[in-house]
């Protein structure tokens, strides 16, 4: 038959046979009838997609056969691997992580279309990500309006915002081989030229999605996500900036989650991580850690999982370890979290990076102006140099780096 397999080892061949919407029958030796081999059925699910059925059956059989799990139990993994794989598009990549695996064969689906599965999808995509970050530094000088300030007070135009972005890229390259876990964020509007030269690199890369300083969320091609992330390098990280509150009214927080769940869709859609950052204070200066709390239970409930929350700097370890455990407990495979500076002084930071070491989902920061401000005013002002507003930002940034190390060792 051309559905039977031969699996061999020093001793011993058996006869696997792949019998479709009948699952599959192991035969240990002579085969007579059916009866003869044991049977291990499977439900029925959609076949959207044939390519890679036979592969994904027999690597989840040799998965386990080389384990010494016992024929039953090859036997599932090769029917869920199976499964999965013909209900995606694709061949290799429909194929399930360990965790999904497991998690199918425990719990099956209430789908008859895998793929509309949202639990088993984002465990898809959460544990099949193309890299697993253990720290996150990452250097953020995505900031416009800021910029846009100091240009019209030093009398700079566009280009010089434009110059010393690439300025703040260098000072990030220069110390992401003293230091492992280095990133960066920058946007597309002063900084398409320090995005390009990234690339070139091997750094973590968040790039801002959000119109700066707009409240309510604007996002920019906000009509069509999908078409303007598909234009993004499957590398860039989506980073949006959300200034939300559960207080806010009945109209703008519609219209915020609407926005938030269609970005997330998007990005899913493009296969781009996502990077939420939640601001609660951004009516009256003053973080609310109630209220991150509240969010953050709030976008997965209407099914928003970030791949990274951005979080503000808290001095309360009660905090951390919540924030972790309600992260975990919707999304165990997230990312992490990772820390913003909001132009705090190292010596807060410090207390924050004290504050959160036991939680383990905290991976690490995403801070700007700690490091760029002083540098960026001194040489929009000509009073430094290209070379000198560099050396300052790698001293600043590698100070924070050393600070959260030294903490978490």
């Amino acid at each position: 038959l051309d559905s039977i397999k031969i699996c061999r080892n020093i001793s011993k061949a058996i006869f696997v046979c792949r019998r479709g919407a009948l699952g599959c029958t192991v035969f240990k030796s002579k085969v007579t009838d059916w009866n003869s081999g044991i049977s291990v059925p499977v439900n029925k699910i959609e076949i959207f997609n044939v390519l890679g059925a036979g592969d994904g059956f027999m690597a989840g059989f040799l998965k386990g056969w080389l384990q010494g799990e016992d024929l039953t139990k090859c036997s599932q993994y090769a029917n869920a691997c199976g499964a999965l794989a013909v209900s995606r598009h694709g061949c290799a990549p429909s194929y399930p992580s360990l965790e999904e695996l497991n998690y199918f064969i425990e719990n099956g689906s209430s789908e008859f279309s895998l793929r509309k599965d949202k639990t088993l999808e984002q465990i898809h995509w959460s544990t099949n990500r193309r890299i697993r970050l253990n720290k996150l530094f990452a250097f953020a000088f995505d900031h416009r309006k800021q910029f846009e300030d100091w240009a019209i007070k030093y009398k700079k135009n566009k280009e010089s915002i434009e110059k010393f972005k690439e300025l703040a890229l260098n000072s990030a390259l220069s110390v992401m081989h003293e230091i492992p876990g280095a990133g960066i964020l920058v946007d597309d509007k002063y900084g398409r030229s320090s995005l390009h030269k990234a690339s070139d690199h091997d750094i973590w890369i968040g790039r801002p999605i959000e119109v700066s300083g707009n409240y309510p969320l604007k996002l920019h091609n906000e009509d069509d996500l999908t078409s303007f992330l598909n234009e993004w390098p499957v590398n860039h990280c989506v980073k949006v900036l959300a200034p939300v509150r559960i207080d806010d009214n009945v109209e703008i927080k519609k219209r915020n989650e609407e926005k938030l769940q269609n970005l997330f869709r998007a990005c899913r859609n493009t296969s781009h991580e996502f990077l939420l950052e939640i601001i609660t204070g951004f009516k009256n200066n003053k973080t609310e850690p109630k209220q991150i709390l509240e969010l953050i239970n709030r976008f997965y409930s209407i099914g928003i999982f970030p791949d990274w929350w951005k979080i503000e700097p808290i001095e309360d370890k009660g905090f951390w370890k919540s924030a972790g455990n309600l992260i975990r407990s919707f999304d165990p495979f997230v990312h992490g979290i990772v820390v913003l500076g909001k132009d705090n002084t190292i010596d807060h930071l410090k207390k924050v990076f004290e504050a959160s070491k036991s939680e383990t989902l905290v991976k690490g920061f995403a801070v700007g102006r700690t490091i760029f401000s002083e540098a960026a005013n001194l040489w929009l002002s000509e009073k430094i140099n290209d070379q000198q507003a560099t050396n300052m930002m790698s001293e600043r940034f590698l100070n924070v780096m050393k600070t959260w190390n030294e903490i978490r060792s």
